[in-house]
């Protein structure tokens, strides 16, 4: 986009709880920050919270909570949602991500959206990351399915680049070498195309709707 229209592309995140930008990438940061993380905290508070509702150390991964002036005090007629996602002045996103000894934030998946394999948890944006490191990978989706031992499976989803050959076997192959045992998808899908959300992202409900077809 930037060779194209000439001009910066800035990464940043954001909700409407936090009356829409939360952090950003400034001009001047290095190509690591640009490529890979949200940027630092524009005017608000960050903490990044475990399961045990405890701040984590710098560099660790949990929920990321946010806190500042422009934050909303909770949700109009709804004290249970309000209860739910707002926790003394923090609103809490539903993001996983971690910040570094810079402040900057670096997200890594929703947590609605982890996969819970027999305890273990996956980040679904991590195994894509992987799988679309394959030459022959265009797009990849990863979600959980079902299952009476384990709780949940992990399934995917991949379509090849135009005019390459894809392997389903090949590829659970090369993530052996990549991923951790339990992070392997144990089924691949061939598909064209990959359902989306109005918003353009991935729709993982709906291909986790049509596996159980």
């Amino acid at each position: 986009m930037e060779s194209t229209f000439n001009t910066p592309v800035l990464a940043a995140c954001g909700m409407t709880e936090t009356t829409h930008q939360a952090s950003s990438v400034r001009l001047g940061d290095d190509q690591l920050t640009r490529l890979h993380t949200v940027g630092a905290p524009t005017g608000l508070s960050v903490r990044i919270v475990d399961g045990d509702g405890k701040t984590c150390p710098t560099g660790d991964t949990g929920e990321v909570w946010l806190r500042g002036p422009t934050v909303v005090r909770g949700y109009l007629n709804n004290s249970a949602a309000t209860a739910e996602t707002f926790a003394d002045g923090w609103v809490r996103t539903g993001d996983l991500g971690a910040v570094d000894n810079r402040g900057t934030i670096t997200l890594t998946g929703r947590i609605k959206e982890q996969i819970n394999r027999g305890g273990e948890k996956i980040s679904p944006e991590h195994v894509e990351e992987v799988l679309t490191s394959h030459p022959s990978v265009a797009q990849a989706a990863v979600f959980g399915i079902r299952d009476p031992l384990y709780g949940e499976r992990i399934a995917a989803v991949v379509v090849a680049r135009k005019g390459l050959h894809l392997d389903p076997a090949e590829l659970i192959a090369y993530s052996r070498d990549r991923l951790a045992p339990f992070e392997i998808p144990e089924r691949i899908t061939l598909a064209d195309k990959l359902p989306l959300t109005a918003k353009g992202a991935i729709d993982r409900s709906e291909l986790a709707k049509d596996a159980r077809r």
